[in-house]
């Protein structure tokens, strides 16, 4: 199952200052944040005009209760873009520093004047980088620049092992089973910082049991994932299968390990094809005296057979399952639980509601547009 790689920011501040100036700023900087010494790529002694450069950084959004492992190094490198003047010959400088929560900086002393491309990454305790920012940043001769990088999480991987077993998952009136049909399937997963699903294809090997599914560039958080089958394209039209959604966390820079098998109640499965049912349109909110009120326009699919009603209180919080409303003709459901003074409890940024739809096989729709009922006071 599988929302867009984060950019890491970055604010680039140069300054210019006489030498007593200079000095004063840099013991102002070593109280705050110790100056390492160089770890490798110190410049040749070239006699050129030479500049000096402190790089900060910080990482944002760094607590105890998204980020669930020590941060320990900052590693530092620095880059002649292509093109640049020196590109060609200018060698690549790193620099490695203890990182503390408040922020780390790091010092380039007699550095080759010109464009820097800047590197910023955040290890954990196993030398992993965990977070990461770039940018660049103009070093002028016998000028200190000074540069601030707000680093982001960076995105981890998921390697779902899918295991079907023995047992036959009937995809077609004829009585064929999923393995047999299937050549191709989607990751499909929910980000914690969107409201509508990405995917991840994959081609499944022919009459295969088993498979090791591995999806890259996944954001860091909560997130829910999605396994469907496919025979002959990835279309709504060519679905074989698709399973519940289920909940996983990702770790910045790591690899999410889950195991996948299909559940049954015997050891066959006597289904017809079905497909997914297109989500509800129309979803609206209004506050009531007895709490808040969804309504929403049912999809055109006669299986419906219900609806889930989903909520996320901001863009870095788990999604989580409200209600199981029962019934395709049932257009509306009362959060009673729902008050305004949640949208100023500390960590929420917002209450967003969105609903899919359930056919009577089981399967769930994509998600409807959300609606903000923060919005509405």
């Amino acid at each position: 199952m599988l929302r867009r790689k984060p950019q890491p920011s970055l604010l680039l501040r140069a300054r210019t200052a006489a030498l007593g100036l200079l000095a004063g700023l840099a013991v102002l900087l070593t109280g705050c944040f110790p100056l390492l010494p160089a770890v490798t790529g110190d410049p040749p002694e070239t006699g050129g005009a030479t500049g000096q450069l402190l790089i900060t950084v910080h990482a944002a959004g760094l607590t105890a209760e998204t980020f669930h492992r020590p941060l320990e190094t900052l590693r530092v490198t620095l880059t002649k873009p292509r093109g640049s003047t020196g590109s060609a010959h200018a060698p690549a400088l790193r620099r490695e520093a203890p990182f503390s929560a408040g922020g780390s900086t790091v010092e380039f002393q007699a550095i080759e004047t010109g464009l820097w491309k800047v590197t910023a990454e955040i290890l954990d305790a196993e030398g992993v980088p965990a977070y990461g920012g770039a940018g660049e940043v103009l070093v002028r001769d016998r000028e200190t620049a000074a540069a601030q990088i707000t680093a982001l999480p960076l995105p981890g991987q998921l390697e779902v092992r899918i295991d079907l077993g023995e047992q036959c998952i009937e995809v077609s009136e004829e009585g064929a089973c999923l393995a047999d049909l299937a050549d191709r399937g989607h990751v499909r997963f929910l980000p914690t910082a969107s409201m509508n699903p990405a995917s991840r294809s994959f081609d499944w090997p022919e009459q295969a049991r088993s498979a090791v599914i591995t999806v890259q560039d996944v954001p860091f958080g909560d997130i829910e994932y999605q396994l469907v089958f496919y025979r002959g394209g990835t279309n709504l039209g060519n679905t074989l299968y698709a399973s519940q959604w289920y909940p996983v966390r990702i770790e910045p820079g790591r690899t999410s390990s889950v195991e996948w098998s299909p559940t049954f109640g015997s050891s066959t499965v006597e289904v017809s094809i079905h497909h997914p049912p297109p989500p509800p349109e129309d979803l609206a909110a209004e506050w009531t005296e007895n709490g808040l009120l969804l309504t929403w326009a049912a999809p055109d699919a006669p299986d419906a057979a219900g609806y889930n009603v989903w909520r996320k209180t901001g863009p870095l919080t788990p999604l989580e399952r409200l209600a199981q409303v029962a019934g395709g003709h049932v257009t509306s459901w009362l959060h009673e639980a729902a008050a305004p003074e949640q949208c100023t409890s500390p960590g929420n940024d917002g209450l967003f509601y969105f609903v899919t739809a359930v056919s009577e096989a089981g399967l769930e729709s994509l998600w409807s547009p959300p609606v903000d009922a923060c919005a509405l006071l």
